[in-house]
Order: C-alpha cells, then sequence, then structure tokens
C-alpha cells in the first residue's frame, strides 16, 4: 500500500468548461452575454461592470480583449496584500475582494450545471478515473488548488452511492470542525441508497479521504461572527434567488441573530502579512481579534490563519509520508509561491525524498513549455516526468481502468 498524492491545479478542469486562471474574465463576459435566463444574465453584467472598475484601479492600458487580462489570482492577491484604507474604483478592500469572488463564483457555478448537461460523458471519465485510484487500496490524499468543486462531487456521489460491497469512504477537508449549510433550492435525490444529508448546522466531513484545499472553495464558508467553517453540496453562489436568506450562518440565527456567512477564498500569496497582526489596539478572544478599538466588529485574518494552519498541516504530513506525487494541471505559477514553500517543508521531512517520482499530466504545445513546467519541479524530489502532455481529459481518454 503507497501513500498517494494527487495536485490538482486549474489545468485538471479546463477540459471540464472551467477556466483557467488567466480566462476567467473572458469566460465571465462570455457567460454574460450566452445565458438563457435573463434574471442571471444581467446579475453577472452588473457584477462584471464593479469587476472592470477595479481592474482599471489595479491595472494599466488593459486590453479590449479580456482574454488578454491579467490573470484572476493576481488581482485578488494584489487586492488581498492591499492597506486596508485602500479604495479600488470607490469601493473598500472588502467590498473589492468579495465582488471579484462573486464574478468568479457565479462564473464556476454556471460551468458546472455546464459540465453535467453538455459534458456528462466527460464527468463520467473523471469520475471513473477516481474510482480507478480509490479501488487501488492506496492512501490517497488529494490537494486541490481549485476553487471549483469537481473532485468534491466526484467523492460525495462516489460516498453516498457506494454499494455495501464496496464502500467508499466519505472525504474530509481537514477541519477539525465543519459545519453543513443547506442551500433550500439543492436538487434533492430521493434514491434508495443515497445516504441522509446531514441537517442544516449539523457536523459534518469529519473523516475520510483528504481533500486539502489551501486556497479554499467555493462551497466551504465561514461566519464573521461565530466563526465558523461551513460546508454545502454545492457552490454557494449556484443561484441567486434568496441569496440574503440561504447565506445566512445556521448556528447565529438559532441565537435570532441573521449574520451572512462569506466563502472562504484565500488567493495565492506574495506574503503572509494578512496571517499577521501588530495592532496592539485589539481585544482577544481565545487568540482570535473579534473587536478593534473603537468597539467594531472586524472580519480578520485569524479565521483564515485558523483554516491555514489545519490544512497545511495536513498538507505537509502527507507529503513527509508520500511515496508518489501525481500534478494534474498545476505549473506552480510565480504568484504561488505559497505553495511551493509547502511543498518544500513536507518534502525535506521525507526520508525518501530523493526517490519520490513527480508524475505531469499537464497540456503542453511544445518542447519548450515542456521543459519550463518541468523546471518547476525539479529538485523538489526525484527527477520529474511527464506522464501526458496533451491535457487531462486526453490522458483520460486513452487510459482506462485496466492500463491504468
Amino acid at each position: 500500500m503507497k501513500n498517494k498524492i494527487i495536485i490538482l491545479g486549474a489545468g485538471s478542469s479546463k477540459d471540464f468548461g472551467f477556466p483557467l486562471a488567466n480566462e476567467v474574465f473572458s469566460k465571465a463576459d462570455e457567460l454574460a452575454n450566452s445565458l438563457s435566463n435573463l434574471k442571471t444574465r444581467n446579475f453577472l453584467k452588473e457584477i462584471i461592470s464593479e469587476v472592470e472598475k477595479i481592474m482599471r484601479v489595479l491595472f494599466a492600458n488593459l486590453p479590449n480583449n479580456k482574454k488578454d487580462y491579467p490573470p484572476f489570482e493576481e488581482a485578488l492577491t494584489l487586492i488581498w496584500n492591499s492597506e486596508k484604507d485602500d479604495k479600488f474604483g470607490g469601493k473598500s478592500k472588502d467590498e473589492a475582494f468579495d465582488i471579484l469572488v462573486n464574478m468568479m463564483g457565479r462564473t464556476f457555478a454556471e460551468s458546472y450545471g455546464f459540465l453535467l448537461v453538455r459534458k456528462i460523458d466527460e464527468y463520467f471519465k473523471y469520475r471513473d478515473f477516481i474510482k480507478f485510484l480509490l479501488a487501488s487500496k492506496d492512501n490517497i490524499t488529494f490537494i486541490s488548488l481549485n476553487y471549483d468543486i469537481i473532485i468534491d462531487s466526484i467523492l460525495k456521489e462516489l460516498y453516498e452511492f457506494s454499494a455495501e460491497a464496496e464502500i467508499v469512504p466519505d472525504f474530509t477537508y481537514g477541519l477539525p470542525r465543519l459545519y453543513y449549510l443547506k442551500i433550500p433550492h439543492e436538487p434533492q435525490n430521493d434514491l434508495e441508497n443515497q445516504r441522509p444529508e446531514p441537517k442544516n448546522g449539523e457536523l459534518c466531513r469529519k473523516s475520510g479521504i483528504p481533500i486539502l484545499k489551501p486556497h479554499g472553495s467555493l462551497n466551504l464558508s465561514f461566519c464573521p461572527q461565530c466563526r465558523k467553517f461551513f460546508y454545502s453540496e454545492d457552490n454557494i453562489f449556484t443561484s441567486i434567488a434568496n441569496q440574503r436568506d440561504w447565506c445566512l450562518c445556521p448556528l447565529c440565527k438559532i441565537k435570532r441573530e441573521n449574520i451572512l456567512v462569506k466563502p472562504l477564498i484565500i488567493p495565492p500569496l506574495y506574503s503572509k502579512k494578512e496571517f499577521i497582526s501588530k495592532d496592539d489596539n485589539v481585544i482577544t478572544n481565545n487568540g482570535d481579534l473579534v473587536v478593534n478599538n473603537k468597539g467594531e466588529q472586524i472580519v480578520v485574518p485569524s479565521i483564515f490563519k485558523k483554516y491555514r494552519k489545519s490544512v497545511d498541516g495536513q498538507i505537509i504530513r502527507a507529503l513527509s509520508k508520500v511515496d508518489e506525487i501525481t500534478v494534474i494541471g498545476y505549473s506552480l505559477p510565480p504568484y504561488d509561491y505559497d505553495f511551493k514553500y509547502l511543498l518544500l517543508k513536507g518534502l525535506i521531512k521525507n526520508k525518501n525524498r530523493d526517490n519520490i517520482p513527480i508524475k505531469i499530466i499537464d497540456k503542453v504545445h511544445n518542447d519548450a513549455e515542456k521543459e519550463k513546467l518541468l523546471r518547476g519541479y525539479k529538485y523538489l524530489a526525484a527527477e520529474p516526468e511527464f506522464i501526458s502532455k496533451d491535457g487531462f481529459l486526453n490522458y483520460l481518454s486513452k487510459n482506462n481502468s485496466s492500463d491504468g
């Protein structure tokens, strides 16, 4: 039995209809002009208009073609690392960040719906690949640098509908306490062998196959009031209908407090300054910042620190014991130096580091691109090797479960 890590980047979702980091803006624009639902289309156009103002503050000489925009995650990171009083198109730092996340979330929600309707055969290939991995009985850990929920949905489906003779374990996000957030408009499935869903506000995803997402996820959220983390079965931006109702924290609602949860999104970091407070004029509660010296409630970096401490710790432990690493659609971009640091920190602790194979599945168009990608993983462990340079979907099409 081997300890295997599967690292998933945006390239692992590209062939399934999701945009890469430099395609998020153009994908949102495309959807805003093609969605059949007029209300959703107009709502997305309003968000894009706000995003446009923010981008023109961040960057100069933006091209007319949004396909040539800077990467989406670079924009998120710049806002994340900005000063508290900075303004972006008339919006505060937090407002600007939320607007960009809102655009991404709704773009990904529509892309996921498109996958299940128009690309269902591709989805089945992905699912079969995961089934094959789990059938090996190896210890599998997924590390996803994506905000999308393809891998989450597949593992949920395999867990809920697995037969008694072939039980697939549940999965966990590496958080000691994660609560269920029910979205009322989620489709219900009445098949007899589906495991019952948890109740709203109930602890869930406590153990099983790790899906570790250091950048957060569009189905994870947190409450700025009670500081709890929540999981929903779908992207929390799936519908614009009644959004202020179904985004209320169920734990605070018991106390008759209507507090909106916030999506748990942490961009790639150029620095860790958001995790460190040098402000002496704060009141703390068990080490967490709660209010400032004016008595104002604030959404504080410690909630992200709390999340990252748990997830990063599990990533490092998994890397310290790993026997094999497979990287799918992730090129270690310069703006994600934070994750490369995690890789190094974990692999340094691995006694077999020099012999750990790094297998790469990605889409490259020439030898120069291939060598550039390989260089990113050189010196991390054993010499990295390509097992497919034609993309993930092409790899799945050529490799069925019988030949691995």
